[in-house]
């Protein structure tokens, strides 16, 4: 078995044993964002740097929401696959979800609407393959 085949497997024994509802792989760069999201979830073999999580947020009917997810620094690699983005409350459940094709830019942007609560915005995970 080879190095990167034990590293993953130990790795993903130790997220079951932590009880995190993540997946992650030792070659995977994860997610680099701001306070708003977690990094918890990243599946995306073509792109082992990292990617850059940023949130556009508003004030709707006296509260915070997020409108919008971007992503950047994705890797050219990923050019032509599908990037599926969820956003998740604490108890892990979906509060959004969608789909987009990454291409050569490097940059994926998610429109939220009509908007998720930016307070109970507890985890983003993301998911690159094609």
């Amino acid at each position: 078995m080879n190095t990167h085949k034990r590293v993953a497997i130990a790795l993903l024994g130790g997220l079951a044993i932590a009880g995190l509802a993540g997946a992650s792989a030792s070659t995977l760069g994860g997610l680099r964002g701001e306070d708003v999201g977690s990094d918890d979830a990243v599946v995306a073999a073509c792109d082992e740097t990292g990617i850059d999580v940023a949130y556009t947020t508003g004030w709707v009917a006296g509260s915070y929401v997020v409108t919008a997810v971007t992503l950047t620094d994705v890797a050219e690699e990923c050019d032509g696959q599908d990037a599926s983005l969820t956003l998740r409350n604490g108890l892990n459940a979906s509060l959004f979800s969608d789909t987009e094709t990454a291409d050569a830019s490097g940059t994926l942007v998610f429109t939220v609407a009509p908007g998720v609560s930016a307070n109970a915005l507890e985890g983003i995970s993301l998911v690159i393959s094609g």
